[in-house]
């Protein structure tokens, strides 16, 4: 007996459902206001909110303290398969060189 694996859309649309659910269960649960200050500024705003500019700004903060690393590895990677295809080529030619020229 063999089972059919369950429909990717279907995963997905689950996965999208569970996090709604959960972003709605923390949003409901989080909807007190709560005092905020940054800096020389002053406010409140729901625990939510501010839980969620905390969250953006955080993955702001890292995408740029990680940009510069990711660039160089990326071009390091595209510099070696660069280099690979090139021994390959090399190979391929010192192949039809040495059966051009046998060895004595």
């Amino acid at each position: 007996m063999q089972t059919n694996p369950p429909d990717k859309k279907l995963i997905k649309w689950v996965g999208i459902a569970i996090s709604i659910s959960l972003l709605a269960i923390l949003v409901l649960q989080n909807a007190e206001q709560t005092k905020v200050t940054f800096f020389f500024w002053n406010g409140s705003a729901p625990l939510f909110v501010t839980l969620f500019m905390s969250f953006v700004l955080g993955a702001m903060l890292m995408t740029i303290v990680l940009y510069p690393g990711y660039r160089r590895m990326a071009q390091s990677e595209r510099k070696v398969k660069e280099l690979r295809e090139q021994c390959e080529e090399l190979e391929k030619k010192n192949k039809e060189l040495q059966k051009q020229t046998p060895l004595e």
